[in-house]
């Protein structure tokens, strides 16, 4: 049979340095599913951020091949079967191989819950999005009224800069709420480098101070023309990367890319290139998010409403506030 090991790590920064480890060997696959899923019912770990998956095979010459994956779940929020489905979905295709499996170990970083095992719930932290459109905000009152973030238009094209920034961003701040600056794009009108630097120059940076979020890349329909204004997919996607990697080359993160699945999927031809390094905020008004463009096997943040109980833009975080702390922190 082959051996199997697996454990779960709770990361000194989440569980002021306390380290527990589980063990188990020679264990059939089905054991270690059961296992993993009376761990997350007991509520032995508030959520799984990552798993690291290493395989070793035997080939038919007789040697072996080690495989090593690593997949950052980065907070979702709702922590059950989805996160045990999405860990063996590679080792399924290994299975699928003509390669003989002569151990495997898979490492769950997770958040544990040092009280009585319970099961734990958290509700997503709430943002928002403003921009002139909404004036001078209060965000004493949003925050109040739950607001944990939000996002603050600073800049569109090459030539606006929002009257609102500053005021809505000194106030977001003063009132403790985690916040970023975001752009609205014109790719008909300059390069993705040159729309990158001017939101960087009026607002859009970014600090590892855990308060400030990410830059966010607003990518969507054209108000006032061609949808994808004029350009082909693949010129939008080069658009696009030319300013991320603008960005990321300035700041060392890489910018927050806010779209709707739809279109993303008519203007870059549903584009994956963007996945593994950009997170996503997409926009759908429904009680779900719906199919995520491709490339994304989950979102960052979702604007589920364009009005609520607060102003501008409702948003929720995929996670908990301490996740969105360290997404403010890089």
């Amino acid at each position: 049979m082959a051996s199997l090991s697996y454990s779960w790590k709770s990361p000194s920064v989440l569980s002021h340095g306390e380290q527990r480890k589980l063990e188990m060997f020679s264990l059939t696959r089905d054991h270690a599913i059961h296992s993993l899923n009376l761990a997350l019912s007991l509520g032995v770990f508030r959520q799984i951020l990552y798993y690291q998956m290493t395989v070793v095979t035997q080939t038919s010459s007789g040697g072996h091949e080690i495989h090593t994956s690593t997949c950052g779940l980065l907070w979702p929020a709702y922590p059950s079967i989805y996160n045990k489905l999405y860990s063996w979905s590679i080792l399924n295709e290994l299975y699928s191989t003509p390669m003989k499996i002569t151990s495997w170990t898979f490492i769950f970083a997770a958040s544990l819950v040092t009280a009585n095992p319970t099961l734990v719930k958290r509700a997503a932290p709430a943002g928002i999005d403003v921009s002139h459109f909404q004036g001078a905000v209060n965000f004493n009152t949003a925050k109040a009224n739950g607001v944990t973030f939000a996002y603050i238009k600073a800049t569109e094209g090459t030539t606006f800069i929002d009257p609102e920034f500053s005021t809505n961003y000194v106030s977001a701040t003063n009132a403790g709420i985690i916040r970023g600056g975001y752009h609205f794009a014109h790719p008909d009108i300059s390069s993705g480098a040159t729309q990158a630097n001017y939101f960087l120059a009026h607002g859009g940076g970014w600090s590892s101070d855990g308060i400030t979020l990410p830059g966010a890349l607003d990518i969507e329909y054209n108000p006032s023309g061609a949808e994808c204004y004029g350009l082909s997919a693949s010129a939008m996607v080069s658009w696009i990367k030319d300013f991320s990697n603008t960005y990321q080359a300035k700041t060392g993160v890489f910018p927050v890319i806010y779209t709707t699945t739809d279109w993303w999927t008519t203007c870059t031809g549903n584009s994956a290139a963007f996945g593994s390094t950009n997170p996503l905020w997409i926009a759908r008004y429904a009680s779900s998010v719906g199919t995520l463009p491709a490339g994304w096997s989950f979102y960052t943040f979702w604007q589920h409403a364009d009005s609520g109980s607060n102003p501008g833009d409702q948003d929720v975080f995929n996670g908990d506030t301490a996740g969105l702390q360290r997404l403010a922190r890089g």
